[in-house]
């Protein structure tokens, strides 16, 4: 009998894509995981989940076994069963060496279809808890003022409420969080005008949803950029509910996708082209100046895609390493 022998260990998941976890057992166990492979951690078999996947194909198990744990179960040894046949690298150490991000260098561990696991210091970011936060202050200003709690000498020199501005704009139904900023008085430099303008350049430079950069360089520009698709397992929180968990500072995070792209040293400056030959558009030359065009945006930072020096995962999940017990003296 074959045996996957793993370490105990416990892992915090942020991110599955359950349905790439599948596609890629499906491809190396076209029949099923082959009845003979187990999964044991340490000298026990694996969870409830695990042990029915190792008895016969991941897709017959019992049905009362959720479909997020069935998923967390079977990635475990998708993940070393990988290893093992040299399809994913560990290049957790390998990034953390400013030396192996040079043009020639980088190719050697990161080409785009690269399947790669990667721990190193990541923070996230979501536009929409940016856009939330402008207009939770903006509530809690508004009503402040309204219950007298910020009263303020007008020019005129009488003491009254505070001017509420904001008014024109304020839509609560808008798609676009920063029309429901409140009618605010400025407080401590902070201008509706101002928090309009943070949640718009938000929105502007992060597209709706989670992402996620990775640091591996102590100091450094180097970053792998990660994109958490929304409605895959564990990423069900809404914005403030997941930053509330975890925070805006650095923390390891680990990475386990395929390499999408790297960005290039410097993206040629965009030049609209003449895509019109003879009385046709041809649509290859519009094509090729659309993606110039994107791509001269994302070297310039506006556009959602990696800069130089960096490239971008698609994760097939993420997740950070629970600590075993230590005592606290």
């Amino acid at each position: 009998m074959r045996s996957l022998v793993m370490p105990v260990e416990l892992r915090e998941m942020l991110y599955l894509d359950v349905e790439r976890v599948r596609a890629l057992a499906g491809q190396l166990w076209p029949n099923g995981i082959p009845e003979g492979l187990e999964l044991r951690s340490g000298t026990q078999k694996g969870g409830k989940a695990a042990v029915m996947i190792a008895e016969g194909s991941y897709g017959r198990v019992s049905e009362d076994v959720e479909r997020r744990a069935l998923a967390e179960s079977l990635f475990p040894l998708l993940e070393i069963e990988l290893e093992q046949e040299d399809f994913i690298v560990d290049a957790s150490g390998w990034s953390e060496d400013p030396q192996h991000w040079s043009d020639d260098e980088l190719p050697r561990w990161a080409q785009p279809g690269d399947l790669l696991r990667i721990t190193a210091p990541g923070t996230l970011l979501d536009a929409r808890h940016v856009g939330e936060m402008a207009g939770s202050f903006g509530a809690a200003l508004s009503g402040a003022a309204r219950m007298g709690l910020l009263d303020e000498v007008r020019p005129n020199g009488s003491t009254q409420g505070p001017k509420m501005e904001n008014a024109k704009n304020f839509d609560p139904s808008s798609p676009w969080r920063e029309d429901h900023i409140a009618p605010m008085p400025e407080f401590e430099g902070f201008k509706p005008r101002e928090l309009r303008g943070i949640a718009q350049l938000a929105r502007g430079l992060f597209p709706e949803g989670v992402h996620l950069r990775l640091t591996p360089v102590a100091a450094g520009a180097q970053a792998i950029w990660c994109r958490l698709q929304e409605g895959r397992a564990y990423l069900d929180s809404e914005p403030e509910v997941l930053f509330s968990r975890y925070g805006l500072n650095p923390q390891p995070w680990t990475v386990v996708g395929v390499v999408g792209t790297t960005a290039r040293r410097h993206a040629e400056p965009f030049t609209p082209p003449d895509i019109v030959q003879g009385d046709k558009v041809v649509r290859g030359l519009a094509m090729d100046a659309f993606n110039g065009f994107i791509e001269s945006m994302t070297d310039l930072g506006f556009a959602s895609g990696p800069q130089y020096p960096g490239f971008s995962i698609v994760p097939i999940a993420v997740y950070r390493e629970i600590r075993r017990a230590r005592d606290p003296q």
